[in-house]
């Protein structure tokens, strides 16, 4: 497959159910708990990246645009990204904007995610105008209300106070610190200045050549620009598919809007605005003193908001902890603010890969939309961080199981929950997506929950879905080039070596088939999800997204075929929704996750009303 090949093997390598065993970079962390108060020692313009890391330790993520990027290739701007909905840009090693999408966080002790536009306003300060109905342009003191002609989108930025406010349904989602003190406007920008035109016109027009040649397609020429550095980090296929994910969310590309440019210590610093058909976009270009790219960052929107579906004034969120050293596990407790004494209440089983609690693909986390959207819904919902995320420089992979990456976690949650004073522990309930979805029934038979939800689990064994995801996105484009021909051949062959162990057959030890060893393997090959699902006394409620190209409509109908006889087995399929559940159209590829969207409505609402309904 030719087209969108960089993405594909990406999205491939995270998202396919063989990366099970793919562990993530273990990073030493400070208490989730801490975070949020530690942040507030930070002086945007003032604190530097290395300060940064003393006070809150290493980030759970570095990222450049929307590529994930080590410690060792860190470019001029890059954002690092903390647990609990905290992230800090970086630019020249200093701190330039603190973000917060998480409600514990209070600016000018008022302001909370959740407050109103009528509260942001009385504490900000009025604006001087208010734009209605339009794209923003991020204006200092203007007021952007129903962004793009939703209702309830704002933006609101106030240099005086140093800071910038995102809204959806009016509520605050997001809110953005870049003064702390608010005595130098500067510090929007990280305390650069604005460079006369005839300093900066080098700058001005390198900036405008990039944007055109990434924009046409000539990357290779575009990568000329960049520094030693950049090119060994971003190949020509990485620049040109982070560039298709640009336009994947913002439509496609028209024109330069306007173009800024700024000076800090030997840099220059271009802040391209384009215009895109469903939107705008700024982009960062840093240059060196020799004048060479040496970073590239977009600023959108905010990195996450949640959907209409979510009222942040009906819930709140602790952080807790479960389990035994050495697998002390972190989440999430996302619980209504209701009058009676206990609700509901669901834990959240992650799919394949080394995942977050928020279960994030790209810019998107279905787990935070569930927990936040079934709260909404005065469902309480824990969410955490999956082992291999949080451990993976720690488990024994040659030995680990689903027992060891899924199953222990998921029993030991469930017991958190049912412990908590909010929550009926007679009403507790288990929902596993992907691979969780599949395990889901054995879950539930070691913990007797309350009901089971399985959103696109697969039945069929999962080599087997390995196989058919690899054979379909090699032909999304029509055709197969030998390279891919030869990659399904070894995908298949590995497919068989991992049958034949369910004969009693050997491999050699240390042998890796699809990302995983032997152990792996052999606990799926004894595990028959129809048969466990059919010991399951609870009520069970199976979704599936029509569009979905990793755990197909098949594998549903196989799931109603093994049920049949089941009374208290509900079932929804969602036409138009992908693996994520969110809406599309056409065939499903994986540059789908790379596009913002939600979990759709329906979903959480068929959800929260099923829980509801079983008393």
């Amino acid at each position: 497959m030719r087209r969108n090949g960089v993405i594909t093997k990406w999205m491939l390598v995270i998202m396919s159910l063989m990366a099970s065993i793919i562990f993530a970079q273990n990073i030493a962390q400070v208490d989730c708990q801490t975070i949020c108060a530690r942040s507030m020692m930070l002086v945007p313009g003032e604190s530097t990246y290395e300060q940064t890391v003393n006070e809150l330790g290493a980030p759970i993520a570095y990222r450049w645009g929307r590529r994930s990027i080590s410690e060792k290739e860190l470019p001029q701007t890059f954002l690092m990204e903390y647990p609990e909905g905290i992230s800090i840009l970086i630019d020249a090693r200093w701190v330039i904007e603190i973000r917060y999408t998480q409600p514990e966080y209070q600016f000018a002790e008022t302001i909370h995610i959740g407050s109103s536009l009528t509260d942001v306003l009385d504490e900000v300060g009025q604006p001087s105008e208010t734009v209605e109905g339009k794209t923003p342009e991020y204006r200092d003191g203007v007021l952007y209300k129903d962004v793009s002609g939703t209702k309830g989108k704002c933006y609101y930025a106030s240099s005086a106070k140093g800071v910038r406010f995102f809204f959806n349904n009016y509520k605050v989602t997001a809110i953005y610190v870049n003064n702390r003190n608010a005595t130098k406007s500067e510090r929007m920008s990280g305390g650069s200045v604005s460079v006369p035109t005839s300093e900066s016109h080098w700058c001005d027009d390198k900036a405008r050549k990039l944007v055109q040649f990434v924009s046409t397609g000539q990357t290779a020429t575009a990568l000329e620009q960049f520094n030693t550095q950049m090119r060994e980090a971003v190949s020509v296929a990485q620049l040109a598919s982070i560039w298709e994910s640009i336009v994947a969310e913002h439509g496609a590309y028209q024109s330069i809007v306007e173009l800024r440019v700024k000076e800090q210590e030997q840099h220059m610093i271009a802040l391209v605005s384009c215009k895109y058909a469903e939107g705008e976009e700024v982009i960062r270009i840093v240059y060196d003193k020799n004048r060479q790219v040496e970073g590239i960052f977009t600023e959108p929107h905010a990195s996450w908001t949640s959907d209409q579906y979510v009222d942040p004034t009906t819930f709140s969120e602790r952080n807790v902890s479960f389990g035994s050293p050495p697998w002390v596990i972190a989440g999430v407790l996302t619980v209504p603010k209701r009058k009676s004494l206990s609700c509901p209440a669901i834990v959240l089983v992650h799919g394949s890969g080394p995942l977050d609690k928020d279960s994030s693909i790209g810019p998107n986390k279905p787990f935070r939309d569930l927990a936040w959207g079934l709260a909404s819904c005065g469902i309480a919902v824990l969410r955490y961080d999956k082992r291999t995320y949080a451990y993976s420089g720690r488990m024994e992979v040659a030995t680990t199981t689903v027992k060891e990456e899924v199953l222990d976690d998921a029993v030991a949650a469930i017991a958190l929950l049912r412990r908590q004073p909010e929550v009926d522990y007679k009403r507790v309930f288990v929902l596993g997506h992907s691979l969780g979805g599949m395990l889901a029934p054995r879950i539930a038979v070691a913990t007797h929950v309350a009901g089971v939800v399985i959103m696109a689990g697969n039945i069929s064994p999962v080599e087997e879905l390995v196989a058919k995801q690899v054979r379909y996105l090699a032909t999304l484009d029509g055709a197969i080039s030998d390279a891919e021909k030869a990659h399904i051949e070894s995908v298949e062959q590995q497919m068989k070596r991992i049958q034949s162990l369910r004969h009693g057959e050997t491999v050699a030890a240390g042998e890796v088939m699809l990302g995983a060893y032997s152990p792996y393997w052999r606990d799926l090959a004894t595990y028959d999800p129809a048969v466990v699902a059919r010991r399951v006394l609870a009520p069970m409620l199976f979704l599936q997204g029509g569009r979905d190209y990793q755990v197909t409509k098949e594998e549903y109908e196989e799931w109603q075929s093994a049920l049949t006889s089941r009374k208290d087995v509900q079932w929804r399929l969602y036409p138009a929704l992908n693996h994520l559940f969110a809406p599309g159209h056409g065939k499903s590829m994986p540059s789908d996750y790379l596009t913002p969207s939600h979990v759709d409505a329906q979903v959480i609402q068929e959800i929260a009303t099923w829980i509801n309904g079983l008393q």
